[in-house]
């Protein structure tokens, strides 16, 4: 079993989305690193306004999980981090940006990431 270890941001950068959800009150994206041995991934959950851009000539619903959904199957290129304030910007020139704001429902912190999980445990 591997040993729960925390996770910093700059360490999402070469992962790819491997899963867009929701988990109780909280979308979230699930990020794999395959060049670990054994393969594992770590969640990003988000309490805190976001955008994902570039902005389609078609907009989208204002569903968390649909907006989330432009980033899924896409590896993380780079990652920047301004005190809350969190932009992942992944392959084709799509980025995430996380306000670092905390919302009107945010009981804890306004994002996080998950320790690292064996895939298939």
């Amino acid at each position: 079993m591997m040993e729960r270890v925390s996770v910093l941001p700059d360490e999402l950068v070469g992962l790819f989305v491997a899963e867009v959800g929701v988990r109780q009150a909280w979308p979230f994206l699930q990020f794999c690193d395959n060049n670990a041995t054994p393969a594992r991934e770590v969640r990003l959950y988000l309490d805190s306004p976001f955008e994902v851009g570039p902005p389609d000539a078609v907009p989208t619903r204002a569903d968390p999980v649909d907006r989330l959904l432009k980033v899924n199957n896409l590896p993380v290129d780079h990652v920047r981090r301004e005190g809350l304030r969190l932009a992942i910007d992944f392959a084709g020139g799509t980025s995430l940006v996380i306000s670092g704001e905390p919302s009107p429902t945010t009981t804890g912190d306004v994002w996080w990431l998950s320790p690292w999980l064996e895939v298939g445990s």
